[in-house]
């Protein structure tokens, strides 16, 4: 499938190697990345159809470095797809943040604040990235990178807005390891 979409669009480019994980992946991705901006996208995750020009105009707007929104998680059951929001309507605000206050946010806001944990979610100016690796071989790897990602930005636009839906599933490293009775 990967190969047809690469003949049908020349914007599309295949890039195969051996399977070294999530880390892995994502450096090759950022060696390889000829456009100005990047983002990541877990493959089992969902995006607005808005997410994209969501992230880029919170960034152009605010002269920001890198942009990113707020998720929701979803789970599918039996009985269709279950939706969960961390935040309301009256918490939809866009903010701009120095670097280290977005990174200071991981603990104690009171709204998510794994948001500023996860790599995806997010869109980086390429060149804020350039000699950038995530570390390969552990678990958890966004997570003892995206601060290091973040703090290599001037500003950051945060919208804090569900753009972005994780799919929270059994089976997945994250569930089971974390706690294999929870449910959403």
């Amino acid at each position: 499938m990967c190969e047809e979409f690469a003949k049908q669009d020349p914007l599309v480019r295949l890039i195969v190697q051996r399977n070294g994980g999530a880390a892995a992946a994502r450096n090759m991705g950022i060696l390889n990345a000829k456009g100005e901006y990047l983002t990541f996208v877990d493959s089992d995750d969902c995006l607005d159809a808005d997410y994209l020009q969501v992230l880029y105009d919170a960034m152009v707007e605010n002269e920001a470095d890198m942009s990113m929104v707020n998720y929701r998680l979803f789970e599918p059951t039996e009985r269709g797809v279950k939706f969960v929001n961390y935040i309301t309507a009256d918490d939809v605000e866009t903010m701009v943040l120095d670097p280290r206050q977005a990174v200071s946010l991981e603990s104690g806001w009171h709204l998510n604040g794994s948001v500023f944990m996860m790599i995806w979610g997010k869109l980086f100016k390429k060149e804020c990235l350039e000699g950038f690796a995530f570390p390969e071989g552990m678990m958890y790897e966004d997570e003892a990178a995206t601060h290091r990602m973040i703090l290599r930005s001037h500003k950051v636009a945060f919208v804090n807005d569900p753009h972005y839906s994780y799919r929270f599933r059994s089976g997945s490293v994250s569930r089971d390891i974390i706690d294999p009775e929870m449910s959403i």
